[in-house]
């Protein structure tokens, strides 16, 4: 299935907080998933940047910026954390 553009941010904000969740030792809403990998890529600060981040994207689309501007945005920057 496709996922609309604000399907994908609440997946991508479920997702961002398992990981924090996961650094603090705290219960994961996706526990089915294995985040053992990514969370070894990401420290905390790097996380919470990147919520920030999320939620002014957030506010740029409903500022009629071009939503695939904003996913090319939010992808380099989670390729450059690394």
């Amino acid at each position: 299935k496709e996922l609309s553009f604000s399907e994908f941010l609440t997946m991508f904000e479920y997702l961002l907080g398992d990981l924090v969740s996961l650094k603090l030792n705290q219960s994961l809403k996706n526990d089915d998933l294995d985040f053992s990998q990514l969370v070894e890529c990401y420290n905390l600060e790097q996380l919470f940047t990147i919520y920030s981040d999320l939620q002014q994207k957030k506010r740029m689309v409903e500022q009629n910026v071009q939503t695939q501007l904003v996913m090319d945005e939010l992808f380099i920057q989670l390729m450059n954390v690394a």
